[in-house]
């Protein structure tokens, strides 16, 4: 529990104590944030390759995803974002 969070977990049915208005301006988010590194030798060099990830939990919003950057390299040429 929270400010704000009186009667409920996320706060969106909390009232104001004055007046008895709802207080929906409370909002509560989760993010995560996925790193992945790899790296193997090769003939050819060293392979290597990188993610990061992006989710997104809002209270009572849609869930969101973003690839930030994703690449692959071999040798010195790297492809990706």
């Amino acid at each position: 529990a929270g400010f704000g969070d009186v009667g409920s977990f996320d706060g969106r049915t909390a009232t104001d104590h004055e007046d008895g208005d709802a207080q929906n301006s409370w909002k509560k988010n989760a993010r995560f944030n996925l790193k992945t590194w790899t790296g193997q030798e090769t003939e050819l060099g060293t392979l290597k390759t990188y993610t990061e990830t992006k989710f997104n939990f809002p209270n009572g919003g849609a869930t969101s995803v973003s690839l930030s950057f994703a690449w692959i390299q071999l040798g010195g040429l790297r492809v990706g974002k």
